[in-house]
């Protein structure tokens, strides 16, 4: 299971363009840098931040524990013109129910300090149009109505 989880973070067996594009250059890149990346203090807020920067959301939804990182990073951001990013940490059991019968049609969820069996209910409740990578802590949803319902456990650096 590691081994696949290594093979699978440098984006070796990913079919999908979109994904590739995910783990190679947003999620792992270990050399992917932004004017405000010597500002953040952890490796997680500058993966934080491409994320941001990838999706361009026109507005951040918070859902669960406040998060001084997030509220940094998401604090050098200006809204744009693109579907919303929620933005989940450590959410209640309540939250997670809600979340997931409200994931937007289109646009990314980040699900930070959650259990991967949360991100599991999550994703079981949708057959199409979602891609999920889960780390440890770290999820990541992906809604595209155009996407086929795909999961990749990675490695986050």
């Amino acid at each position: 299971m590691l081994l696949k989880r290594i093979y699978t973070s440098r984006g070796h067996g990913i079919h999908s363009p979109l994904a590739y594009e995910l783990v190679t250059q947003v999620l792992c890149s270990a050399s992917a840098c932004y004017y405000a990346t010597p500002n953040l203090p952890s490796a997680t807020a500058r993966r934080w931040l491409r994320v941001a920067v990838r999706f361009n959301p026109r507005e951040i939804i918070r859902i669960g524990q406040p998060c001084p990182q997030l509220d940094r990073v998401f604090g050098l951001l200006s809204p744009g013109s693109k579907p919303p990013l929620t933005v989940a940490v450590n959410p209640s059991a309540g939250e997670v129910d809600s979340l997931a019968r409200s994931l937007p049609t289109e646009g990314a969820v980040m699900l930070v300090d959650t259990p991967s069996e949360t991100v599991r209910a999550i994703a079981a409740a949708h057959t199409s149009g979602l891609l999920t990578f889960s780390g440890r802590t770290e999820h990541y949803l992906v809604r595209r109505s155009d996407l086929p319902r795909q999961h990749f456990d990675i490695i986050l650096r």
